[in-house]
């Protein structure tokens, strides 16, 4: 099983893993944003949402004073991704091989009151999360991350410096949102990017409850 990893920033703390008992609060902050401020998903009366993708995904998550502030998963390959079941329309060429040593990445969500919180000069916590999920990259020797972003997702994560390679035309859902799919080279992000994303990070034994556990 993949070790857990924990990242110490200033007051900040990013736990990569497959099992904790934060991840009650991570479900809590996705159907915040998710739910009921972007309306992409039915509403719950469990105030979490929670999907088939979860199951076999690793779980980003960055928070402070134990307050989960920031979250994304990382699906391996071989696994049900959005991209190949959901979101397939979004690639252009029907016959499109998916990248040996991949995962696809999703549910970036960020607390709305947290978005412009500053972890580190002018680090955030969407930073923070991509730091995460490359120390993730690094461990288990992932090279190419497959994201559903939207236009202005995308033009964020260009900002940071992360390579985008566009696989397919943008398409606007229903709710108006201009949607994308894109393929993210990490070695080429790591020989370029900012060492905020590279600092040493410790493996930290999983814990032994967690909702996924118990689901």
């Amino acid at each position: 099983m993949t070790k857990a990893i924990s990242i110490i920033e200033n007051n900040w703390q990013v736990l990569v893993t497959r099992a904790s008992n934060k991840l009650i609060d991570c479900f809590k902050l996705r159907h915040s944003v998710f739910s009921e401020e972007l309306r992409w998903v039915k509403t719950e009366q469990s105030k979490m949402e929670i999907d088939k993708y979860d199951f076999a995904s690793t779980h980003v998550m960055a928070y402070q004073e134990d307050t989960v502030k920031g979250y994304m998963r990382i699906t391996p390959e071989h696994s049900p991704w959005l991209l190949n079941d959901t979101f397939s329309f979004l690639i252009e060429d029907k016959n499109y091989q998916f990248e040996k040593n991949s995962a696809e990445v999703t549910r970036l969500a960020v607390d709305i009151i947290s978005r412009d919180a500053k972890v580190k000069d002018t680090f955030t916590v969407c930073d923070l999360l991509i730091k995460g999920l490359l120390a993730h990259a690094q461990q288990n020797n992932i090279q190419y991350w497959y994201i559903v972003v939207s236009r202005q997702i995308l033009s964020l994560l260009k900002r940071k410096g992360l390579p985008c390679e566009i696989l397919g035309k943008t398409v606007t859902m229903p709710d108006g949102v201009r949607t994308v799919a894109a393929k993210i080279d990490v070695r080429q992000f790591i020989s370029a990017c900012n060492q905020f994303y590279l600092t040493n990070t410790a493996p930290e034994p999983a814990e032994n409850i967690s909702y996924l556990q118990a689901a």
